[in-house]
């Protein structure tokens, strides 16, 4: 067996496309692609919406704030109406509706409550992707922050199979000496089926009669039947599809209806498989964690969201660009990996990076949107200081009216 080419401590610089064998990414990213473009198309509001946050955040917060907290709880709603509902009949556009009118009221009534969970919730995320990085730099841990080590056995180092006589390990394969491989085993002690039955022939159709034409009138029409004669006329067999009783569900191409049922069908079932390939990645990851890790995990999330929700809620005007920069980097990076991945954008391998791969990605990009916004900031404390500038022009003017009444002494 051949050494491993990568060390498991080197995992934090790995991707995730180095395992296009593990099965619940790869049921992560099918069920991702597999959903409506109403749910991408909210994904893309969101990171334009990070985009700004990142850029001008000190002077938009309060619509931002309201937006992103609009498009968390539509897609919350979105994903997990149909879980709580149970019935696959269940819209989950309704969960969705319902979700950004709750996320909207919420983002212009409470304000500062909203702020103050929406940054702490992405602290908490931060803390615990900081934390869960130290551990795998320190122990090469390959639990939460990415897939364990890639090593190259070579094939012929495989343990063969056990021969269980079940079905497993390989099986001898018996022929009789005078039959060839590929031959049907007969068992002589049954008896002889004799020869197989002639196929039995197919009529021929009968030859069609000529028909004489139908006398006519000297005017060139034909004859009406006499009532008294044919009986009763039955009429005309009905060759056209019934008008549907609701004219919105017809398909005006094709004439043929919509069946919205299904569609809501496919939906939701689209939505629970997203959310059930997300569980169990998660619970997956979590349950490879050590008790220990675990704890220091769940104790930085606990200290970032505290800090958060106290920055939320005091919001100084200093720390405003600083927790804006954060906020937007954080909104905008899993937008981008989202839309690179459902729309099965090329490149899209270059997001699958570990957690410590992401922690260096999102201090990097807050840090710039953070150099932007403070020089955004420099003017506008230049534009105070010249404000001023009237109090110069009265005097000026006073000035020349001294002078006036100087010269008119």
């Amino acid at each position: 067996m051949t050494a491993p080419l990568i060390h498991p401590g080197f995992d934090p610089l790995l991707t995730l496309a180095a395992q296009p064998s593990n099965p619940g990414l790869s049921s992560l990213v099918s069920s991702l692609q597999a959903l409506p473009w109403l749910v991408h198309i909210l994904v893309g509001l969101a990171l334009i919406t990070g985009l700004v946050l990142w850029l001008v955040g000190s002077s938009v917060l309060r619509p931002a704030t309201t937006v992103v907290s609009c498009i968390v709880c539509g897609l919350f709603g979105y994903f997990f109406w149909p879980v709580l509902a149970g019935g696959s009949g269940i819209s989950p556009y309704l969960g969705l509706f319902i979700g950004m009118v709750v996320g909207c009221l919420l983002g212009v009534a409470m304000y500062r409550l909203t702020t103050a969970a929406t940054f702490g919730a992405i602290l908490a995320a931060g803390f615990a992707l900081m934390i869960s990085a130290g551990f795998s730099l320190t122990t090469g841990s390959t639990r939460l922050t990415a897939a364990a080590g890639v090593s190259l056995i070579e094939p012929t180092d495989y343990p063969e199979p056990p021969d269980t006589g079940m079905g497993g390990g390989e099986q001898p394969i018996v022929t009789t000496p005078d039959q060839p491989n590929d031959a049907p085993l007969i068992d002589p002690d049954l008896p002889d089926p004799g020869p197989a039955p002639a196929p039995r022939a197919k009529p021929q159709p009968k030859p069609k009669q000529p028909t004489q034409p139908a006398p006519s009138d000297a005017r060139g029409t034909k004859p009406k039947p006499d009532a008294a004669n044919t009986g009763v006329n039955k009429p005309a067999p009905r060759t056209t599809a019934p008008t549907p009783k609701d004219p919105l569900h017809q398909d005006p191409a094709g004439g043929s209806l919509i069946n919205t049922s299904a569609q809501v069908s496919a939906a939701a079932e689209s939505a629970r498989a997203f959310s059930k390939a997300l569980r169990e990645e998660i619970g997956a990851r979590w349950e490879r964690t050590p008790g220990g890790e675990r704890l220091w995990i769940m104790v930085g999330a606990l200290i970032g969201a505290a800090g958060g929700i106290a920055i939320g809620l005091v919001m100084p005007h200093w720390a405003a660009a600083t927790v804006t920069s954060f906020t937007g980097a954080a909104v905008m990076l899993p937008s981008a990996s989202w839309l690179a991945h459902g729309l099965n954008l090329p490149g899209r391998e270059m997001l699958n990076l570990s957690a410590g791969g992401w922690i260096a990605v999102w201090l990097a990009v807050a840090l710039v949107g953070l150099a932007i916004q403070t020089q955004g900031l420099i003017p506008m404390g230049e534009h105070a200081h010249a404000e001023p500038k009237p109090a110069k022009k009265r005097s000026s003017a006073g000035g020349k009216k001294r002078s006036s009444k100087k010269s008119g002494e």
